[in-house]
């Protein structure tokens, strides 16, 4: 079969691809919970919750960095048959092993650590597909040649089915184990579906492979992720190894960590989708067009984000509410606190690590997420014993300020921007009105469902009306690009 070597892709259409994978991906928990906060008591929610969260640091270790450092190494040698098959089956030995060793220092934790051992040990066995599915994960290979496309199409059919086998098979609380079977599968199956695809792209070859070159890249990307999941992870560990007396803290944290995570998800596609580009500008040193990228990436971080995290300032209440049940209001408070990260997280992450990651300093990466997993342990041991889960929410926070603080120390040379005063004045008065909006319906509206009604809708409508009557530079130009190729296809049909 021969290789396929793509056009090069509309970074428009990978974002929304790549934002469709990656808040499904968000979006699969929340929509599990969903069902199952109405089903399962809250206890063995948190149970299974822990269990998961537990196995997710083996997990981490299992891809070791692949996905961030296969993405761009096949975009760099895409184009190089006999390059990209060396690096493919170089990087798939290196995963084989690694989910080997992963899958077994995990199974022999849970036999030897009490706690995993006892009424929940079948539990945490069947948790352990989250890492044997590692084995089939090459969706970084789809990744570097710009295919988000199949990636989600993949992503969408695995997890419309988990979510199906949810709803007919989990009924009651005795039905935990298949809801956390169910969980992994929707988390991770598509890698076992997607894996049947990659002849498409690259062969599996053992004809003069070199692993040595990949073992620096590889370590530093796992010691960066296995410190930013620490310091993300790490919450939910903490709160149920510091308030013993329940799990239900735990599923408070996670249900709240859910909904923020599924919005940060959308704020961070935009970051992810432009690695290849940005790494692409920054090789052939076309850094007009590398500096422009990032400062339209950054506007609309400003333009979707900040909007998000004030919306869930005056709605979280009554939404939590709706979602999960009046058991689970102790969710509210926690999310508020969490919205911070919307706006924080996805600016540390274009400014610091793809910044890093494009322009091959990822020496500094670990620095930064090192600095934030220690802050975060820190603050955590205090705070979830003064003020429990929300004091969590608390470190989290704090912790990913550090970690931006100190990846602008380190990468602010390697890009330059130049700030439009006037553009963000534009965004800055849409704020304004959209915010003042939604302080008179807060006050002035007792009806919860309509008051709820009004501030999401005309909030949404309000805010994007404003940036298009001020002509605010990316909202105004994409609006300008549609309604003008309208304008071709009616002359077009004229003619």
């Amino acid at each position: 079969m021969e290789q396929t070597v793509a056009k090069k892709p509309s970074l428009a259409r990978n974002t929304i691809f790549y934002l469709v994978f990656s808040v499904l991906n968000a979006l699969f928990p929340f929509l599990m919970s969903l069902y199952v906060a109405r089903i399962l008591q809250s206890d063995s929610i948190g149970t299974v919750s822990y269990a998961l969260n537990i196995v997710t640091y083996f997990s981490i270790f299992a891809f070791v960095g692949i996905p961030t450092y296969g993405m761009r190494e096949v975009a760099k040698c895409k184009d190089d048959k006999d390059a990209l098959n060396k690096l493919f089956s170089e990087l798939l030995i290196i995963n084989t092993i690694t989910t080997t060793i992963s899958l077994g220092l995990y199974i022999g934790l849970v036999f030897l650590v009490p706690n995993f051992n006892g009424e929940h040990l079948v539990l945490y066995l069947f948790c352990a597909i989250l890492i044997a599915l590692n084995y089939f994960n090459v969706t970084w290979l789809y990744e570097g040649f710009e295919k988000f496309g199949l990636n989600a199409i993949i992503n969408i059919l695995t997890k419309l089915i988990s979510f199906v086998l949810l709803i007919l098979f989990v009924k009651s609380d005795e039905h935990q184990l298949i809801y956390a079977i169910l969980s992994v599968v929707g988390l991770s199956g598509y890698y076992l579906v997607s894996f049947f695809f990659f002849p498409r792209y690259a062969r599996f070859t053992v004809k003069g492979l070199s692993f040595a070159k990949h073992i620096k890249p590889i370590l530093f990307l796992v010691v960066v992720n296995l410190a930013i999941e620490i310091y993300s992870l790490l919450d939910i560990t903490m709160i149920g190894a510091i308030m013993t007396n329940s799990k239900s803290p735990v599923t408070y944290y996670k249900y709240a960590s859910q909904i923020q995570k599924t919005l940060l998800m959308v704020v961070n596609a935009l970051t992810m989708v432009i690695v290849p580009r940005l790494s692409k500008f920054y090789k052939e040193q076309k850094f007009d067009e590398y500096n422009a990228l990032i400062y339209r990436t950054l506007t609309m971080i400003f333009i979707i984000a900040i909007p998000m995290v004030i919306g869930i300032m005056f709605t979280s209440d009554q939404l939590v509410v709706w979602i999960y049940g009046d058991e689970y209001i102790a969710c509210s408070n926690i999310l508020k606190i969490l919205s911070a990260n919307i706006i924080i997280s996805p600016i540390g992450y274009l400014l610091g690590s793809r910044v890093c990651l494009t322009s091959g300093k990822e020496k500094y990466m670990p620095i930064a997420v090192g600095v934030g997993a220690l802050v975060n342990i820190g603050l955590n041991a205090l705070f979830i014993w003064l003020i429990g889960a929300e004091g969590a929410a608390i470190a989290s926070i704090c912790s990913e300020m550090c970690v931006l603080g100190v990846y602008l120390i380190f990468s602010h040379k390697y890009f330059k921007l130049t700030w439009r005063w006037k553009n963000i004045l534009k965004i800055l008065t849409s704020l304004v009105v959209m915010t003042s909006y939604l302080l008179v319906i807060y006050f002035f509206v007792p009806h919860p469902i309509l008051k709820v009604a009004l501030e999401i809708g005309g909030a949404i409508i309000l805010y994007f009306g404003v940036l298009l009557l001020l002509r605010e530079d990316m909202l105004f130009s994409s609006f300008k690009k549609v309604f003008h190729l309208k304008q071709k296809e009616e002359v077009k049909e004229d003619d």
